[in-house]
């Protein structure tokens, strides 16, 4: 009778702390949240941003299952970029402390495919695409033009366009 006893608290005390856990750790359910003990902000994050590239009319698919799991990475759907961590940020202002793994730059170098103002994948500004015409890199994040480029810190829900044509 006894052991019933035990094993009815040992189980008490598994889903207690499962449930903390569950919680804590920045599951699928929660999209953002922020905690602060004394001057030490940190920001959780799960982030998604849809993103196209296309070179000379070709659309570019992007593997699947690639980046690190602490920064940007793809699971099974196609270009749609994940970001689940925790992150520092400054109390005062609510910005965050590194933007690195939300920049256009970071992904980029992910997915091994070079970025700049001026190249994207093997073409440069100026360059012609196969049939002849001369091309120039764009950006659009949610349809508008933006010219920050490889600097570009995405956000949540962002839909961005990388074209060379």
């Amino acid at each position: 009778m006894h052991y019933l006893g035990y094993l009815v608290a040992a189980l008490l005390v598994a889903g207690i702390g499962y449930s903390v856990y569950y919680f804590l750790s920045g599951t699928e359910n929660t999209e953002e949240y922020d905690v602060c003990v004394d001057d030490r902000c940190i920001r959780a994050f799960h982030a998604h941003m849809q993103l196209s590239v296309e070179l000379c009319g070709e659309k570019t698919l992007l593997p699947l299952e690639r980046g690190p799991l602490d920064g940007p990475h793809t699971h099974k759907e196609r270009n749609l970029i994940h970001f689940e961590e925790r992150l520092p940020y400054e109390k005062e202002t609510g910005r965050l402390l590194d933007t690195t793994p939300f920049r256009m730059e970071t992904i980029m170098d992910i997915f091994e495919i070079p970025f700049t103002a001026d190249c994207l994948g093997e073409y440069c500004s100026g360059d012609f695409c196969p049939d002849g015409t001369p091309g120039v890199v764009t950006m659009t994040v949610n349809g508008e033009q933006r010219t920050d480029f490889e600097q570009y810190v995405w956000k949540d829900d962002d839909y961005v366009e990388l074209r060379f044509g």
